[in-house]
């Protein structure tokens, strides 16, 4: 069922967006040298958000009643007890050579445009268990994760055809970008809304 949900949040995106040309009058994929070598080393011992929540936790002795933590909130905030100060240096530095490498690449557009999540929302039945959830959730973030990561603005918009399952259209604007975000948003929703 997830695949399918997958591929279904797929053929929305490209019946919204590559055959309106109204809507997207030039598409590219824009590919950042330092996300392939970085992206490892960004997320394999957790992100920004785990270790800063995980240093929140500890300083205020909050794992002492674990108890009280939802399970799959307290998973993600413990894998930031595995990133070391050097981890994270390395992860601030990557970032910021990241953040000025797609803000070159991105500058001559409105903005870069892509589903919200890459799937559609799952079945409660389907995310029942830790490792299930975990897994959707991963994927559900992704897309909005990658931009928040390079400090950028986005507006999801709804792009499902009457009767289906939600599905958003992501505009992703330039740092500090909002309020031309935000007009484009308007243009494309107006768009969005004909079809």
């Amino acid at each position: 069922p997830q695949q399918a949900h997958q591929l279904r949040a797929q053929r929305f995106f490209h019946e919204r967006c590559f055959h309106s040309h109204r809507l997207l009058m030039q598409s590219q994929t824009l590919r950042a040298t330092s996300a392939d070598s970085s992206a490892n080393l960004a997320f394999a011992k957790g992100t920004i958000a785990n270790a800063e929540s995980y240093a929140f936790h500890a300083g205020r002795n909050f794992f002492g009643h674990k108890e009280q933590y939802y399970p799959n909130v307290l998973t993600r905030i413990e894998l930031g007890g595995r990133m070391s100060a050097a981890d994270y240096i390395g992860l601030t530095k990557a970032r910021t050579a990241m953040i000025a490498e797609v803000a070159a690449l991105s500058a001559p557009y409105d903005a870069l445009v892509m589903p919200a999540t890459p799937q559609l929302a799952p079945r409660i039945a389907d995310v029942s268990d830790a490792a299930k959830f975990s897994s959707a959730n991963a994927l559900a973030l992704r897309n909005a994760s990658a931009f928040n990561f390079l400090d950028r603005c986005a507006i999801s918009l709804p792009m499902q055809r009457a009767g289906d399952m939600p599905c958003g259209l992501m505009l992703v604007g330039e740092h500090m970008g909002d309020a031309k975000l935000l007009a484009v948003a308007a243009a494309v929703e107006t768009v969005l809304a004909k079809r």
